[in-house]
């Protein structure tokens, strides 16, 4: 009887790990959430294109080029031009702030913000927000880029138009329109160097027409682009746990990470002493200690029993000794049960299993 107890046990927690999931408003970013993604300058031979139904794409051996945290913010925080056209009457409800970056050479960006609407019913691109040669320029799709239509379920298929016009005396015009195709073609396991996830993976097909005329230059053109993103959502995560983007003959790689160190490979010295976690079962709070040999970077998550995301404690630099980290499980309002903290070094990740009760 013990052991086929034991047996049913194991094969609901198979089920439960394999399970087919739902994406819904709940799994889209929030206000103050800053997410670590690596860039890969190659999918390590892995064919991105393949999927299906209980489909496990493996990309442990991804590598490393760079990092960026995207940071998403309120509204109401971004410049107050932005704030008049994407506040009222809710154009947008949350913003993430992008890097200065040369729109055309001697047209320098600065202050730039994407702007997203989230619903009950899907989750898009509202516009985005430039200082164009010190020129504050809101620039609103009229309807928004839609990225998904909730629930996220297998075999969905959905699309959307989203295009804005601005032109600037003495400056110049700029146009442009989206047209976007999801299919969501795929659910199964995703593995990363960040770990293994049980997802969904959507294919967008993206065409985008722009239309550029420069006063100063006395001509303009037209951009015609075709991108097809390969996006793996999970649960919790606010991003994709893992995006492809083939644009012509250029593919880029992006995925959720921990913090590690891209320009320099560190031995695991780190590794040599034990990760201690205590107490065990736990209710309100868990102490973390870690004797470090050489300053460290490290990051702290915690996990539910299905793989989810549900906090993240945050990034600690350590000088060499004894870390010590108190984590505050109170104010979570967890229910008991089985999780897991995530203990991310530079090069490496520790699990442990915890107990709340």
């Amino acid at each position: 009887m013990r052991k086929m107890t034991f047996t049913l046990a194991l094969m609901l927690i198979v089920s439960l790990t394999f399970a087919q999931i739902t994406i819904n408003p709940d799994d889209m970013p929030d206000v103050g959430d800053t997410i670590r993604a690596s860039s890969a300058l190659t999918t390590g031979g892995v064919d991105y294109t393949l999927t299906g139904g209980n489909f496990t794409w493996d990309f442990s051996t991804l590598g490393i080029v760079n990092q960026e945290v995207d940071t998403f913010v309120s509204v109401s925080s971004t410049p107050f031009l932005y704030q008049i056209i994407f506040l009222y009457p809710f154009v947008a409800t949350i913003a993430s702030p992008q890097p200065d970056f040369d729109f055309i050479p001697g047209f320098e960006v600065t202050d730039a913000y994407f702007f997203y609407k989230e619903t009950d019913n899907f989750f898009g691109m509202a516009g985005l927000g430039v200082n164009l040669a010190g020129i504050p320029l809101p620039l609103k799709f009229g309807d928004p880029d839609i990225y998904y239509q909730f629930p996220v379920e297998y075999d969905n298929i959905d699309s959307s138009i989203a295009s804005f016009a601005l032109n600037i005396p003495d400056l110049g015009f700029y146009s442009t329109e989206r047209n976007r195709k999801n299919t969501v073609d795929g659910w199964g396991t995703l593995i990363t160097p960040y770990g293994s996830f049980p997802t969904l993976r959507i294919k967008s097909e993206l065409e985008i027409h722009d239309s550029i005329y420069i006063d100063s230059l006395g001509f303009g053109f037209p951009v015609n682009r075709s991108i097809v993103e390969y996006k793996w959502l999970g649960n919790g995560f606010g991003i994709p746990l893992l995006q492809v983007t083939v644009e012509g003959l250029f593919t880029t790689v992006s995925y959720i990470d921990s913090l590690r160190n891209p320009m320099q490979v560190i031995e695991s010295q780190a590794l040599n002493h034990e990760f201690v976690v205590y107490p065990n079962p736990c209710s309100t709070y868990l102490n973390v200690e870690h004797e470090v040999d050489f300053p460290e970077c490290f990051s702290i998550e915690l996990y539910n029993f299905e793989g989810k995301r549900i906090y993240y404690f945050g990034d600690f630099d350590v000088d060499a000794g004894m870390f010590k980290q108190r984590l505050d499980l109170k104010h979570l309002q967890i229910p008991t049960g089985i999780y897991f903290l995530k203990i991310f070094t530079t090069n490496h990740s520790i699990t442990k299993k915890i107990i709340v009760q």
